[in-house]
């Protein structure tokens, strides 16, 4: 009988979903013992609800970010975690405006320790020469192809047979991405329309011929980049996924085909917390879109999710500073269970640097994603902050304003019609004026930008930039502002013989 009771307190000691439910077996805290020790931490002599009040703060989209989160702020209404380990495929961004320059590039990069490559062409006569040597059914290539996407694919296919790889064993992306392209400033002959004919026809023979490869992208980089902010990107990709979908669909491909042909690529910047709630939400609203297409949709597979670091985040003056920021935005990428992670070396921006520095660079962006995966073990657990109350927390209050927000556009139509208006490209820069705004009142603190600024005349490096009409986005980063108002300064000086 006594063996019964345990096995019975045992069995009543596990959760739904096969988990050991510890918390009962120790005393839970109150909210209030909480405060109490995070008060004391902080030595603050204000009341317990004004020290914790002066460190909470706004994101840009009005979601209040606590300090201190129990379970009256959550329920567990999402799938949880496994414990399945996560390898994250470490890649690579090469250009190919010189062939044989972006062969050795490739090449170097494989060989350092990167799986994949990301790899910019416009021209398919080239392909070849840029993929020579790689071995195709061991390292995964990106096709970032612009317009010439089918030209490129068909190149690429070509020179796979011609190699002597099996088409079933490669993983490859041949990205059509018409949406991304018209907002990045790259113009096309033909319509929209006729531009998302194409990516469907392009989907299907991929499909036909290229079983584990996909070939339709959704870059929300694009709006990261030109200041949007994680509800807007979330909408963007939800928006753009819908009618890459319907596109597909109309063309003949069943709705099973179709979501197993879609990326995303999203950028992450240093807030490690948004960033892990912002691949959370994603996964949650894919699948939720999915669900509302086809009625008998079950959840098999996860969305595959790209993630570069941010590009706006990133300091002229201050470069290694950019470094610390890759890391962090690596972590929320391993955090939350990226797939691919694309690290841009911390020197991209500077135009004269020495070929040691940019190898030293290069390097350093390649052995984040090991070091993390490999020495961290961040990719040993699956999604590792689920049941966090800040992170779920964050994560539906995320989901609930994208939904909110894509209420406003409403259907695929309204979507490009905002796009194809200007209404959204406002919409973004105005979201990025707010954001700087709030560094400028200090309200929001970034090192390097507007805290702890290089005083060093010979930092001062002349800004470039490019000014775009709609419907392309104007690509900005966070500290041009700050950087400009150094630059002044240390011209005036140089021009009265004043010393910093």
């Amino acid at each position: 009988m006594k063996s019964e009771a345990n096995t019975k307190a045992s069995l009543d000691n596990q959760r739904n979903d096969g988990h050991t439910n510890h918390r009962a077996s120790f005393e839970q805290a109150t909210h209030a013992q909480w405060t109490t020790l995070a008060v004391a931490g902080l030595r603050s002599e204000s009341a317990d609800n004004e020290a914790l009040q002066a460190l909470r703060h706004t994101t840009l989209d009005g979601i209040p970010v606590e300090v201190l989160y129990d379970a009256s702020h959550m329920d567990f209404t999402r799938p949880r975690g496994s414990t399945l380990e996560s390898a994250i495929d470490n890649r690579v961004a090469v250009q190919a405006a010189d062939s044989k320059t972006a062969n050795a590039a490739i090449l170097d990069a494989l060989a350092g320790g990167a799986k994949s490559i990301e790899l910019h062409i416009q021209d398919e006569n080239n392909l070849s020469a840029c993929l020579n040597n790689v071995q195709l059914d061991i390292a995964s290539i990106a096709l970032r192809t612009g317009h010439r996407f089918s030209a490129c694919a068909g190149a690429f296919t070509d020179y796979a047979v011609s190699s002597g790889v099996a088409l079933d064993s490669l993983h490859c992306l041949l990205a059509s991405d018409p949406i991304g392209e018209m907002l990045s400033g790259n113009v096309c002959e033909q319509t929209l329309p006729s531009q998302l004919t194409s990516l469907a026809q392009h989907a299907k023979s991929i499909a036909s011929t290229l079983p584990h490869s996909y070939s339709v992208l959704v870059d929300t980089a694009v709006h990261h980049n030109a200041g949007a902010s994680v509800v807007e990107e979330l909408h963007a990709a939800l928006a753009t996924a819908l009618v890459y979908l319907e596109a597909m669909l109309d063309n003949g491909m069943p709705i099973h085909e179709a979501r197993t042909q879609v990326v995303f690529q999203l950028a992450l910047d240093s807030d490690v917390l948004l960033g892990v709630a912002k691949l959370r939400a994603l996964q949650y609203l894919w699948q939720s879109l999915l669900r509302t297409i086809d009625s008998s949709y079950e959840q098999k597979s996860a969305a595959q999710v790209v993630v570069e670091t941010s590009q706006r985040q990133l300091s002229q003056l201050q470069p290694w500073n950019n470094h610390l920021r890759n890391l962090a935005a690596c972590t929320a990428a391993m955090l939350g269970s990226a797939d691919t992670l694309l690290v841009h070396p911390h020197d991209i921006l500077l135009a004269n640097v020495a070929d040691a520095d940019k190898k030293l660079s290069k390097r350093m962006a390649r052995n984040i994603a090991i070091i993390l995966e490999r020495e961290c073990g961040l990719g040993k657990v699956h999604d590792p902050m689920s049941g966090s109350y800040a992170m779920e927390n964050l994560t539906e209050q995320l989901i609930s304003n994208t939904w909110q927000s894509l209420t406003q556009t409403d259907t695929s139509e309204g979507w490009l019609n905002e796009l194809a208006s200007g209404r959204w490209q406002t919409r973004v820069t105005q979201t990025h004026q707010q954001r700087i705004k709030l560094l400028q009142e200090e309200k929001s603190i970034c090192v390097g930008v507007n805290r702890y600024v290089h005083s060093d005349e010979a930092a001062a490096v002349s800004i470039q930039q490019q000014i775009a009409s709609p419907p392309a986005l104007q690509a900005v980063r966070d500290s041009a502002e700050f950087e400009h108002s150094a630059i002044n300064k240390a011209e005036k000086n140089a021009n009265t013989g004043d010393k910093p």
